[in-house]
């Protein structure tokens, strides 16, 4: 049951009534009350709206009669069957409820959709449909709202405009698949929609959003022509059963065969219970000692108690540092942390060192991008056991964007004797690239007497105001 936030409501009604001096939509603002929905069937007598943009309030049913209206108060606002003064009907008087909508903005009109109850907004979009406003993001939202598929293929087929048909559909395929609407429903509805993915990347969406493993089934199977490994990995976070694995097994006959075929099927399992499961149910003789396996079942950890259970355990033979590679990949930030901590102390299960040791420790370091975590990494860590020069190295610049190579190499040139333009000038490809060393360069100049800290702050400040500049937005002193 729905509660009301009281210290919350309070303190929105002591910020309106300090507002003395501001007007009806500023008001409307500090109560955070919403102009497409508030005000329909109200009473607003007294209330003063001259002088005020009110585009985007919808009075529906308002009784105005007694407000306070100046000729242009009602421009852009819908006031169908709303009850108003004589002498301001003049304004409005050639105007209809749907001509109305013509002075919404397209995300004003999507906003309106947004919070109506499903009949209401099937109206509006009507409405709208007759100013040749309607537009696929709109039915997209209709179809969201959809309390079941018939209602959902109502609207597309009363709604879809021919086109549309082809990769523009994506959103409204997208809400449908993340509605959990079932697969003979999809069926029928992308094939009216002509729905056809622009490439991989939309069908990687679409699983994401898929709720359920016949839902994600469908989208893969679908759209099979364009998926890869990674796209059955996403399907495979759905599967519940040795059914399911055993369907996953036959996909993965695409990409490989034999062996490496049920290691391909293993690796889009979303646990290490599911992997153990499905070892057990469909034994392959010599896959369970695989030391692929060994990797597959590391990359599938949830803690570092986990990971360091399945790194001791059994012999030295096994593959500990792609098994750890692919658990600190696996884990959390704070548990990769916690893992990594583990091999600086003297008990170790494993012995890690040298350019091993940077990588798994830059990996940890990019799980997250605050600068907290970013600096307290590096101050603490990266700083003693990642050697400089190793930022040249392809393999570290595979696995970082030049933005965050640039940050790294910035706060490294405060602490030790490092020139920035230098070292990364030669990897420079592009205009974002040049802007990026620039304001690394410059984070250095103004902060790099300060520390690594202060570098990183700098270089943070940097990049927003490169950004508000590119954008035309004036720079914040």
């Amino acid at each position: 049951m729905a509660t009301t936030d009281r210290s919350g409501l309070a303190g929105k009604i002591l910020a309106v009534r300090r507002a003395s001096g501001a007007g009806f939509v500023e008001l409307v603002r500090i109560a955070g009350l919403d102009r497409a929905t508030a005000f329909r069937h109200s009473d607003l007598s007294g209330v003063d709206l001259r002088g005020q943009d009110l585009r985007g309030f919808d009075f529906t049913g308002a009784d105005l009669r007694k407000a306070k209206l100046d000729r242009s108060s009602l421009v852009g606002a819908i006031t169908t069957d709303a009850l108003i003064a004589r002498k301001f009907r003049s304004t409005n008087r050639r105007r209809t409820a749907v001509d109305e909508l013509a002075w919404l903005s397209d995300a004003g009109l999507l906003k309106m959709i947004r919070n109506l109850p499903f009949d209401a907004a099937a109206e509006l979009l009507e409405r709208i449909d007759k100013l040749d406003r309607s537009n696929v993001a709109l039915l997209a939202e209709l179809v969201g709202l959809a309390p079941d598929e018939d209602d959902a293929l109502k609207a597309i087929r009363t709604y879809f405009r021919l086109h549309w048909a082809g990769p523009s559909t994506f959103p409204i395929v997208k809400k449908m698949i993340a509605g959990k609407a079932g697969p003979s429903f999809l069926d029928e509805a992308v094939d009216f929609l002509g729905y056809v993915p622009a490439g991989p990347a939309q069908v990687e969406a679409l699983l994401k959003v898929a709720g359920d493993f016949g839902t994600a089934n469908f989208v893969y199977k679908r759209f099979a022509r364009l998926c890869s490994e990674p796209h059955l990995k996403l399907l495979g976070r759905h599967v519940r059963s040795p059914s399911d694995y055993e369907h996953l097994h036959e996909l993965a006959g695409v990409f490989s065969e034999g062996k490496r075929r049920r290691l391909v099927a293993l690796r889009a399992l979303p646990s290490a219970a599911m992997v153990k499961s499905a070892l057990a149910h469909h034994t392959t003789e010599g896959l369970a000692e695989m030391p692929d396996v060994q990797v597959i079942l590391a990359g599938k950890v949830e803690s570092a108690e986990e990971a360091l259970a399945m790194l001791e355990g059994g012999g030295m033979e096994r593959p500990l540092i792609k098994m750890l590679d692919a658990a600190v990949a696996a884990l959390k930030p704070r548990e990769a942390f916690r893992l990594m901590k583990t091999f600086t102390g003297d008990e170790t299960p494993i012995r890690v060192g040298g350019d091993i040791w940077a990588t798994l420790i830059l990996t940890v370091y990019l799980k997250r991008s605050d600068i907290d975590w970013r600096w307290s990494m590096f101050d603490e860590y990266i700083q003693w056991g990642f050697r400089p020069e190793l930022l040249r190295s392809p393999s570290i610049r595979k696995q970082t964007g030049f933005r965050d190579v640039v940050e790294l190499a910035a706060m490294f040139a405060s602490v030790v004797d490092l020139d920035l333009e230098e070292v990364l000038s030669p990897f420079v490809e592009n205009r974002r690239d040049e802007r990026l060393l620039e304001s690394g360069l410059n984070a250095l100049r103004i902060a790099g007497a300060l520390g690594s800290r202060a570098v990183i702050e700098a270089f943070r400040a940097e990049l927003r105001i490169g950004s508000r500049s590119r954008n035309g937005l004036p720079r914040r002193t």
